[in-house]
């Protein structure tokens, strides 16, 4: 009975091992983000397959917001390096407490982000369900 027992245990710790390795594997950060947008630029249907839908956080420079043209009250986050002349990752924000929080930062502060990848536009890759923990 203890060898049934035993071997059970086991095996569901390697089925757990494995299955974590698998969300791991999923993350995405700042070090994958030249290989992000050369991919968009050599197929977007390729960076759709690889990369939409899965987990980034990274601690990057803070870039700009600004208002939504089209949406009172939702701002556009930008990431990426000071001297750039875009962002290279890009978040919607319309929580309040969220907006309070990013008007004391400054351009070039290093600000850590997850998100889930959306899309990529106009050469800044656009997460989904940003937090800034």
């Amino acid at each position: 009975m203890n060898a049934k027992l035993t071997f059970s245990f086991a095996a569901s710790i390697i089925v757990l091992g494995f299955f974590a390795n698998i969300a791991k594997a999923d993350d995405l950060s700042g070090g994958d983000l030249d290989a992000m947008h050369s991919t968009y630029k050599a197929n977007q249907a390729r960076f759709a397959r690889d990369y939409i839908g899965r987990k980034f956080s990274a601690t990057i420079p803070f870039y700009s917001i600004t208002e939504s043209a089209f949406y009172r009250g939702t701002y556009q986050v930008g990431f990426g390096p000071a001297d750039s002349f875009l962002s290279e990752v890009d978040c919607s924000i319309s929580d309040r407490s969220v907006i309070d929080k990013i008007t004391d930062w400054n351009k070039g502060d290093q600000i850590t982000l997850s998100g889930t990848v959306k899309d990529h536009v106009m050469g800044a890759v656009v997460l989904d369900k940003c937090t800034f923990p």
